[in-house]
């Protein structure tokens, strides 16, 4: 089965109601090292503030990473599918979504039914609630603007909610 636009929307629109809500808590596991960078286009973007989750109701993890120069903002929010360490998924084939808002203000997305995301889990800790992995994608805003997002990576503690 392959998730609709509206059922991802409200997966976002879930996730950064969790992120901030998991924001606004006392983390202990938020330690140093917690980012989100890749390569678009031919530009290095790397996040400054990250901040993720995992929802136990959802069974995903939710990453969300931007950064602040001058009056621009950019940044990544990755809806992560529960998947094994090391195995590659697809959003042909599963709720992985990637989510790029460009220095332009654009919204670039991958999910199943526009445009095309692989990701891979490094490495799980659902003791210490740490997660890394890498990505790639090609995402659209509209039919005709797309971005190449590869040498993905992503880093972060995580709240439980």
């Amino acid at each position: 089965m392959r998730p609709t636009r509206i059922y991802s929307l409200t997966l976002i629109v879930s996730a950064f109601a969790l992120i901030l809500v998991s924001s606004c808590k006392k983390n202990n596991n938020n330690g140093g090292g917690d980012s989100i960078s890749a390569t678009v286009g031919s530009t290095s973007v790397t996040g400054a503030h990250t901040q993720a989750a995992y929802s136990t109701y959802l069974g995903m993890y939710l990453i969300a990473s931007y950064n602040v120069q001058g009056k621009d903002t950019t940044g990544f929010f990755l809806t992560i599918p529960t998947a094994k360490v090391g195995k590659t998924i697809s959003s042909d084939t599963t709720f992985l979504e990637l989510d790029y808002v460009g220095s332009n203000g654009a919204d670039y997305a991958a999910y199943a039914q526009n445009g095309h995301a692989t990701l891979t889990i490094s490495t799980l800790d659902s003791v210490g609630h740490k997660i890394s992995g890498t990505f790639s994608a090609t995402a659209y805003s509209s039919a005709s603007d797309s971005v190449l997002i590869t040498n993905g990576k992503f880093s972060s503690s995580y709240t439980a909610q």
